[in-house]
């Protein structure tokens, strides 16, 4: 796609350069395969913020944030929000570990500024992280736990929340089993880990969720995997991609999955969980799921 695109800046034409840069899935493997090490989503991002879409941001809604007491605060994210198994199970395991932890955005939605800035509005995408931070940093909270890995990207690479560290659940989870403070007895199913783009390929996040994963129940590779893992085809970076342009995506890191002939499939992204769910012929769990059914 990084050569085609290229093709078409030289030749000028700029509305096929608008249909690549609005279809790219901002998956992030053009990049990570990439010998010479162009910057495919950057590229992307940059065309599409030079486009009007006629977006007014207004965060006149957020108002200000309680102080709270607990020093952990979980932010699930919008997608975990339309997920909700997902975020069940974290607070499932929180509370069987005993955490004293508030659920920020449980009962109304704050969005991490992602898909505002997948769709090129950077500014607008800025201030509404401005407006996150002095949320968070307002409540009083040492800990902030993310499930989502768009959020998490986010959080970890472009917040500035000065004595608030932004911890990714998998990492949590496996230092709540270091402690004592969850006890897992591992179940007899095999899981496959899919790799989410933010996650995978976003934030070289690899091992933990795998190794949470394998203290449950048995976990199996798929033949793409961890850098070259295989997009759902859920991805919010597409402007334009077509419902059964996505199907074709999705049935393919399916059929990578199956290679490996475990029993389910597991991963770390609610995007990812719902995509393969409307298609896998195997169980599709979130890794906090995987974890809960065998945590006492």
């Amino acid at each position: 796609c990084t050569v085609y695109l290229n093709r078409n800046i030289r030749r000028g034409n700029e509305k096929r350069i608008e249909e690549i840069s609005d279809k790219c899935l901002l998956c992030g493997k053009c990049e990570a395969v990439c010998q010479v090490g162009v910057e495919g989503p950057a590229l992307r991002i940059a065309q599409r913020a030079r486009r009007n879409y006629g977006i007014t941001p207004d965060y006149s809604r957020l108002g200000d944030s309680p102080v709270l007491s607990s020093k952990v605060l979980y932010f699930s994210g919008c997608m975990t929000k339309l997920t909700p198994s997902i975020g069940k199970a974290v607070t499932s395991l929180l509370d069987k570990a005993g955490v004293d932890y508030t659920w920020i955005d449980r009962d109304e939605g704050l969005c991490c500024g992602r898909p505002l800035e997948m769709s090129g509005r950077l500014d607008a995408a800025e201030q509404l992280r401005h407006r996150n931070e002095e949320l968070i940093l307002a409540s009083g909270a040492d800990t902030l736990l993310v499930s989502c890995p768009i959020c998490y990207r986010i959080f970890s690479q472009q917040y500035s929340l000065p004595g608030v560290k932004v911890v990714h659940y998998a990492d949590f989870f496996a230092s709540l089993i270091a402690s004592g403070k969850l006890k897992v007895e591992k179940g007899d199913v095999c899981y496959v880990y899919h790799d989410p783009c933010e996650l995978g390929r976003g934030c070289g996040i690899y091992d933990v969720p795998r190794r949470i994963v394998g203290m449950a129940a048995g976990i199996a590779d798929a033949p793409a995997k961890r850098e070259e893992s295989i997009c759902c085809g859920g991805s919010l970076g597409s402007l334009t991609l077509g419902f059964e342009q996505r199907e074709a995506m999705t049935r393919k890191a399916l059929d990578n999955l199956y290679a490996s002939r475990a029993e389910a499939i597991a991963t770390a992204c609610p995007l990812c969980l719902a995509t393969f769910a409307r298609y896998s012929d195997r169980p599709v769990r979130d890794i906090a799921e995987v974890l809960d059914a065998s945590c006492l």
